[in-house]
């Protein structure tokens, strides 16, 4: 339901049917969404960032600037436009840019989940360590992009992939029982859950011939009309 008042009223969005939900409808939405957003990544990553990102972060300025309007009472319809617009011109823009940020989101997860103790051990350096694994991800998809793109998008497919999965498995009775004792006796079953669908999205990426940079272009074609006239020159002398 839409509401907007005259004059100083903020505009607002009445959101409360979310919460009438079912818990496990929004489950099943939310692995939907997952799955496919995921298949995306796996199979076609490199190519699908240069659209799916500035989306991803037109919805993400959407949110944003609804929040931001919302906390400091402005109309609710204007700042989520304008967050919306402008995150969206930065990810279609600054598309290398967001993409070398995935890369250092993610070196920062594989330290933190390689090393689950740094903030205990690196006290309050946490956010420098933190800061320079963000780096280090960031200028390696900057340099390497393509190759490491790949390798980026893959990994976050197949996250999305099996944590889908996992969700319609726990909601499903007849699995959830028997995937949580797998889980717990084999916390490895995880690891090649994930590793498998990476190496089979990342082959197929690079196998992808639309995906490859600095393809071939076919040779322009001289005018025949100079090598005619040329020949009649040399005729003629």
């Amino acid at each position: 339901m839409l509401a907007s008042a005259h004059g100083t009223a903020p505009f607002r969005v009445d959101l409360s049917w979310i919460q009438s939900l079912p818990a496990g409808y929004a489950l099943i939405w939310s692995a939907a969404i997952s799955i496919i957003l995921g298949a995306v990544f796996l199979l076609y990553g490199y190519r699908a960032c240069r659209w799916l990102i500035p989306i991803q972060c037109t919805v993400a300025g959407a949110m944003v600037g609804y929040t931001l309007a919302m906390k400091y009472e402005f109309n609710l319809l204007l700042g989520t436009v304008a967050g919306a617009i402008v995150l969206g011109v930065i990810g279609w823009t600054l598309y290398k840019i967001v993409c070398s940020a995935m890369g250092g989101l993610l070196v920062v997860a594989l330290l933190t989940m390689a090393w689950p103790d740094v903030a205990v051990h690196a006290g309050p350096y946490v956010w420098a360590v933190w800061g320079a694994a963000f780096a280090v991800g960031f200028v390696m998809v900057l340099v390497l992009f393509r190759p490491l793109l790949i390798i980026v998008t893959s990994i976050y497919g197949a996250v999305f992939v099996v944590v889908g999965v996992l969700v319609l498995a726990h909601l499903w009775p007849t699995l959830s029982e028997p995937v949580e004792i797998l889980m717990n006796a084999r916390p490895w079953v995880l690891a090649v859950l994930v590793v498998a669908p990476v190496v089979l999205g990342a082959v197929l990426q690079f196998l992808d011939p639309a995906a490859k940079e600095g393809a071939a272009k076919p040779a322009k074609k001289k005018p025949a009309v100079k090598k005619s006239a040329a020949k009649k020159e040399e005729a003629e002398e």
